[in-house]
């Protein structure tokens, strides 16, 4: 049951400039944060990725072992502070691997469980018969989430049992953003309905505010829409995790599914445009990337392709390598 390139060189980073996730420490402990991160194993990142890939690795890198993370804010405050301060680093810096604190969890072994709507449609939603509708919502969520799309009255119950008919991810050492796409691409007035988005991590659930779709009948043309005058339609990336933080050692499942007519066929690249060699890293037939025992020098903008005769698209997912936690430690050193 469901519950409640420009060639850069690194550069020394000014502590007191980067803020600290959770409650916001005071200076003396962001000091003490950067005098220990300092003092690890530092990596110089070249990917190039820029925004917000390389400043939310550096915003964690920099916060400490001794920081108790709220989780349920981690995703919020990378996305405010990369905004509020991306100019002032480049592109390429050294950093080092954090260690994921999992005080405030009950199950110390574990993270905070909670899921959180980022992003959903807005109320009402008219469109003329015939027309391609897309609407998108995004979800953050440890374990990292999962997102239906329900039509009609009851999506609570809906949703309960299209989980016991599928395979959820529920790692709980790891948090992530799901993006998802609704593409329906010629409506009818049978589509007119309720839609919710409802967002899934772990045993949390998480629904937002109805959606009324209104389908406008008109006169019955089919309108300028052209996937809609024929079988084709272009690529679209229906579902993504454009960000990803999970524990060294752990496997990881970046999602990328898609959708069009033909159907597209999808791929991944690392960050500088290369193809995935190591043998850790195995294509799923649904376009699902599995990296297991992923490693520090992992981390990296993932990108995910989506191609056919008629066109290609494309989609990010940053994965953030975190240290294991000193129980994780612990365990792994009795074994």
């Amino acid at each position: 049951m469901l519950g409640s390139t420009k060639d850069a060189t690194s550069k020394d980073i000014d502590a007191s400039r980067i803020p600290v996730f959770g409650a916001r420490a005071s200076s003396s402990s962001s000091s003490s944060s950067s005098s220990s991160s300092s003092s690890s194993s530092s990596l110089l990142m070249r990917r190039g990725l820029g925004g917000p890939c390389a400043f939310a690795a550096l915003l964690l890198s920099l916060a400490g072992d001794a920081l108790a993370f709220s989780f349920s804010r981690t995703l919020h405050d990378v996305e405010q502070d990369v905004a509020e301060d991306a100019s002032l680093y480049s592109q390429e810096m050294r950093l080092s691997a954090p260690e994921l604190s999992l005080a405030e969890s009950p199950q110390k072994d574990q993270l905070e469980k909670y899921v959180t709507i980022k992003s959903s449609p807005s109320g009402y939603v008219t469109i003329p018969k015939g027309h391609r509708l897309e609407l998108k919502c995004e979800v953050d969520g440890s374990p990292p989430p999962r997102i239906y799309w329900v039509m009609g009255e009851n999506p609570g119950r809906q949703v309960e049992q299209l989980e016991h008919e599928s395979i959820a991810d529920v790692s709980y050492t790891a948090i992530a953003r799901e993006v998802s796409k609704l593409v329906i691409d010629c409506v009818t007035p049978r589509d007119q309905s309720l839609v919710h988005c409802v967002g899934i991590a772990g045993d949390q659930m998480a629904i937002s505010q109805p959606t009324v779709l209104n389908v406008d009948g008109g006169n019955g043309t089919l309108g300028a829409s052209r996937e809609c005058q024929g079988d084709s339609s272009l690529p679209v990336i229906t579902r993504h995790r454009p960000l990803y933080f999970s524990e060294m050692g752990s496997t990881v499942v970046l999602p990328c599914e898609a959708s069009g007519n033909p159907r597209p066929h999808v791929y991944w690249l690392d960050g500088e445009g290369n193809q995935l060699l190591d043998p850790r890293f195995t294509l799923q037939s649904n376009g699902d990337l599995v990296i297991s025992n992923i490693r520090w020098q992992d981390m990296d903008g993932y990108k995910c392709l989506a191609k056919s005769p008629l066109g290609e698209t494309e989609a990010i997912t940053f994965l953030y390598p975190a240290a294991k936690s000193e129980s994780e430690k612990r365990k792994a050193n009795a074994l």
